[in-house]
């Protein structure tokens, strides 16, 4: 196992804030320093490196300071948010890119399928006997989320008993992030693959299906599109046959249609009876829930046109119903946090890796589709995994990376062929 998979493999784990590396900032700033220490060491880094971050982090810092004494004069901590933000999250995803290079895609969906395999091992550990997977989480007693006492990790499995006894939460905190993990693992797999359906691809599929999460399913179809066109399939074919048969899943499944209105209704009822619901949260302790349409509904009414240049990381104390609502539209969270300044920013970032290796436009354009519904239904656009995108064209090159993928295929089978020889010949000379 290379120190590579082991970054890595720590990178993606404090990524997925499902265990208790996401509770306290130093597993950041240590895994920093070993970062730090192994690129310099090995001579990885290069002047190039430290220019690149530079000028983003002064882009980033005169924007933040801009805004905060000119457009949303709030208090001085949430400055101090946003700065922390630059600190903490943005140099962690930047010092793995920089270590990773090239490699950066590969690495992270390989961890990510290798996790996957766990995860349907210990799912279905945990549907035959869960009291077994609960065991495990105890017995290694590591730090549980707060607040919820069924909740259960130990770095590789997620088991939370009294919200999603049935469902796969995988490495993560819960099933639609982690799925959100997995729609983008499969995706960046398939980039480094050429889009090759192999038993890998199967594996991503399963533990997909396992999350039974409607923004991962939603994610999962786009995939799919993506996937079919990209292998010659004909707009033709595509219209007459796959989207109707992917309509049909979607409005039979419960879990797709019927779950979104379903979601539209309760929100519509919470938003109409915000203010006496928080007034009772308010004398009965926990958390106001806001699901994906009540939260975009709720941020818009709070800071309307600001929401052009973002609020601050920590919007939420600015908000009428400070601490008292738990949002959960990654799209609109970061909207508050950054502005739509900010969204159009990391999405063209983005679209500059997938420009790497899909050339057309409508290609292109499934790949952003799916940024931004993994994102309305989860906060992952601020994921560090994510961020990476923000670094990445500088050193993805798929003509390099393939190159050497051909290579290292190529000296697998010399390597086997050579062991195959009988004893006293020699292999041919090239």
């Amino acid at each position: 196992m290379s120190i590579s998979y082991l970054l890595s493999f720590v990178f993606m784990l404090i990524s997925s804030k499902g265990n208790f590396t996401s509770y306290f900032d130093i597993f950041f700033y240590i895994v920093d320093a070993i970062m730090l220490y192994y690129g310099f060491s090995k001579r990885i880094f290069k002047l190039t490196d430290l220019k690149m971050f530079f000028n983003f982090a002064v882009i980033y810092l005169i924007f933040m300071v801009f805004r905060f004494y000119i457009l949303n004069h709030l208090a001085f901590h949430f400055l101090l948010s946003d700065i922390n933000f630059l600190i903490q999250r943005c140099i962690f995803a930047f010092l793995f890119c920089a270590v990773m290079r090239e490699n950066t895609l590969y690495y992270m969906a390989k961890v990510t399928r290798d996790l996957a395999y766990m995860s349907i091992f210990f799912f279905f550990l945990q549907i035959v006997n869960p009291v077994s997977v609960e065991f495990i989480g105890k017995l290694i007693a590591l730090p549980p989320r707060l607040g919820n006492p069924g909740y259960s990790n130990f770095l590789l499995f997620t088991f939370d008993t009294s919200q999603h006894p049935h469902r796969n939460c995988g490495f993560s905190w819960e099933p639609g992030a982690y799925g959100c993990f997995l729609d983008l693992g499969l995706l960046i797999y398939l980039l480094v693959n050429g889009f090759k359906f192999n038993r890998d691809v199967v594996i991503y599929a399963v533990a997909i299906a396992t999350t039974q999460s409607t923004t991962t399913y939603i994610g999962f179809l786009i995939i799919i599109l993506l996937y079919a066109r990209v292998n010659g399939l004909k707009t033709s074919t595509m219209l007459l046959v796959l989207v109707p048969g992917l309509v049909v899943a979607a409005v039979t499944l419960p879990f797709m249609f019927e779950k979104i209105g379903q979601i539209w209704e309760n929100d519509q009822t919470i938003i109409y009876k915000i203010e006496e619901l928080s007034d009772w949260y308010l004398h009965n302790g926990g958390e106001l829930p806001l699901n994906r349409f009540g939260s975009l509904i709720y941020v818009w009414r709070q800071f309307h046109w600001s929401l052009i240049w973002g609020v601050s990381n920590g919007y939420q104390d600015a908000t009428k119903l400070a601490g008292m609502l738990n949002l959960s539209n990654g799209d609109a969270d970061y909207l508050a946090k950054f502005g739509a300044v900010g969204l159009v920013y990391i999405v063209h970032r983005y679209l500059l890796v997938i420009k790497k290796f899909l050339y057309k436009a409508e290609y292109q354009f499934y790949a952003a589709l799916l940024l931004l519904a993994l994102g309305f239904g989860e906060p992952m656009l601020t994921f560090t995994s994510t961020l990476c995108f923000i670094f990445l064209s500088k050193y993805v090159d798929p003509e390099k990376f393939f190159r050497k993928q051909e290579e290292e295929e190529q000296a697998a089978i010399a390597a086997q062929e050579h062991e195959a020889l009988p004893e006293g010949e020699l292999s041919p000379v090239n």
